[in-house]
């Protein structure tokens, strides 16, 4: 169906156009590894949001800095690596803030990649990752640790490296009087030291060394330091714990597993003890939709009351791809653990499933100037999509997703557990691509208010083209576990609806060349009133549940735009 074009401002809220640039005063310091209440009573995983210099939007090996006074006007401070599909070459270290810890940004001044291999002194296949930061509270800056890692012939080269950050620029690279990876900083604010922990793997079994150092740059006194469990130690990142001397250890080994453990020693000195149980295994039991192969170096910040570790975790799945998420950690019984939690609901906004960030829209617009609720939409403990028609006082909110990224051309299909051609016939269930009027491709269930009539709509915008609209009747099911397939190439659009036995409800293949989209268009799917001022016939709330969706052979490109404004239609 054809409608007027509405806009719809997605709401983030704490967005930050820009940097503030700032100092701290002396004396005021507030040490990166613990945190008020901000990220806290949240959901078993968030998404993250952080703009790729590479576009992939996988990231690993966070570490992440908190200051409740903020530095250069913001709280949290990441240094993270690009890593898509496990490339090296791509693994060079960026720098951003954010003052959610959920929303991430370039800082004023900042090119990235800030950490990346001099092409002379090494060869196409070096790195610069493993990163790691501090704010130096007597220089006002913030150290950004890297690794430079390379092999060249027999000889393994891991170079830390660092540059500084002072609120507007970026230093030049400075080499770091230490050897290995995974490089794990914490500054000592009552002696003014740093200590540096770093993983040497070319000993079997990998050592983890400690050194010291007073500017950051030079460190020496370099010591073993001991670890209780038999696992060659692999990854490690360090949290100071509030209110006392213990340091605690995110720990991943080399084998043998890809879990994520915690560790403790009782001062900067120590040798540390580790925890018998993961904090987070692979394929988290927690929820059926994670199926999670490896977890990687993941960053964490304690609460101020040390209640809760709030965690910043990459995953990568059996598809290859790697996911930073947030979740948070609390202890029972002396153990600490991810929390388990049962349903997501939107942060922001902004809800990740099925390997995207789904903006949840928000406001008045169209179709037929419906509202939107941006937290009508849950994903429950079997990893289904909800979207919801709610009664809130007089006003009726339908639901709308439009994903992160663009895409031209593609396979999209959505699984569909509910019975859709039972419901009420006010409501429109959508599924399509959306550029504007006249590039979208429509799949919608509905009878368009009509007590009988087809139920089933195929749709190539705009439809006062003849022979672009297609309605069918759907005689022998009533929706459950259907199938609905948007085959979108150059030269045909080809659309498909299943029952679950495989028996074909409806298909249709567009061959006007001339009318087929041919750029970049958002994926969306709603729940919405056909008119807005006439409520369900009975009432009555509407659920619809996705079971599942999937992009086969689609390109995809960021939509730059998406954080000030979209225009939409279905």
């Amino acid at each position: 169906m054809y409608y007027k074009i509405g806009i719809v401002v997605i709401t983030l809220l704490l967005l930050v156009s820009g940097c503030i640039s700032g100092t701290l005063p002396k004396g005021i310091f507030h040490e990166n590894k613990s945190e008020d209440s901000t990220l806290l009573n949240t959901s078993n995983r968030l998404s993250v949001s952080i703009p790729d210099p590479y576009g992939y939007n996988q990231f690993n090996h966070p570490d992440v800095y908190y200051n409740a006074s903020g530095v250069f006007g913001h709280k949290w401070w990441m240094f993270i690596t690009p890593f898509p599909y496990s490339n090296g070459t791509s693994g060079n270290a960026c720098l951003y803030y954010s003052d959610d810890g959920l929303l991430w940004h370039v800082p004023s001044g900042v090119t990235n990649p800030i950490g990346k291999p001099i092409v002379s002194a090494y060869d196409s296949n070096a790195y610069a990752s493993y990163p790691d930061i501090v704010y130096d509270p007597i220089t006002r800056k913030l150290m950004c640790y890297y690794v430079i890692g390379d092999v060249v012939g027999n000889v393994t080269i891991e170079d830390p490296k660092v540059r500084t950050y002072d609120g507007s620029t970026v230093s030049s690279e400075m080499n770091v009087t230490a050897h290995g990876i995974s490089p794990a900083v914490l500054y000592d604010n009552s002696t003014g030291t740093y200590y540096m922990w770093i993983v040497d793997i070319d000993p079997k079994p990998h050592i983890i060394y400690r050194y010291t150092s007073i500017d950051g740059v030079h460190f020496s006194n370099k010591q073993v330091v001991g670890q209780s469990s038999d696992y060659q130690p692999w990854l490690i990142n360090m949290m100071n714990y509030p209110g006392n001397s213990t340091i605690y250890a995110l720990f991943r080994f080399k084998e043998p597993n890809d879990n994520l453990y915690l560790a403790t020693a009782n001062n900067y000195t120590d040798n540390f003890t580790v925890q018998g149980l993961p904090l987070l295994q692979t394929s988290d039991p927690s929820c059926a939709m994670y199926k999670d192969i490896q977890l990687d170096r993941s960053a964490g910040v304690f609460s101020d009351d040390g209640n809760f570790l709030k965690l910043w975790i990459p995953a990568k799945d059996t598809n290859g791809i790697w996911t930073l998420f947030y979740t948070q950690a609390t202890q029972e019984n002396g153990v600490w653990t991810v929390d388990k939690g049962v349903n997501k609901y939107p942060t922001h906004g902004v809800i990740y499933w099925k390997g995207l960030n789904w903006y949840v829209i928000k406001g008045r617009s169209d179709p037929i100037n419906n509202h939107w609720n941006n937290t009508g939409a849950w994903i429950d403990d079997k990893d289904r999509m909800h979207l919801t028609i709610v009664k809130d006082g007089d006003i009726w909110n339908c639901t709308m997703l439009n994903s992160q990224y663009k895409y031209r051309y593609g396979t999209f299909t959505w699984k569909v557990a509910s019975p859709i051609y039972t419901f009420d016939n006010k409501s429109v269930v959508g599924f399509f691509t959306y550029l504007d009027d006249n590039n979208e491709l429509d799949i919608e269930a509905s009878t368009w208010g009509k007590t009988n009539g087809d139920q089933l709509t195929y749709t190539v915008q705009p439809t006062k083209t003849k022979g672009n609209a297609h309605a069918y009747a759907v005689p022998d099911t009533n929706g459950t576990n259907t199938t609905y397939t948007l085959e979108w190439k150059p030269t045909y659009v080809r659309f498909t609806s299943k029952q679950e036995n495989g028996k074909i409800i409806a298909d249709y293949n567009y061959t006007n060349v001339s009318g087929i989209p041919q750029d970049p268009a958002n994926i969306l799917m709603n729940l919405w009133l056909w008119d807005w001022n006439q409520p369900p016939t009975d009432g009555k709330n509407i659920e619809l549940i996705v079971s599942d969706f999937t992009i086969t052979n689609g390109s995809n490109e960021i939509d730059l735009n998406k954080n000030i404004k979209n225009e939409y239609i279905t």
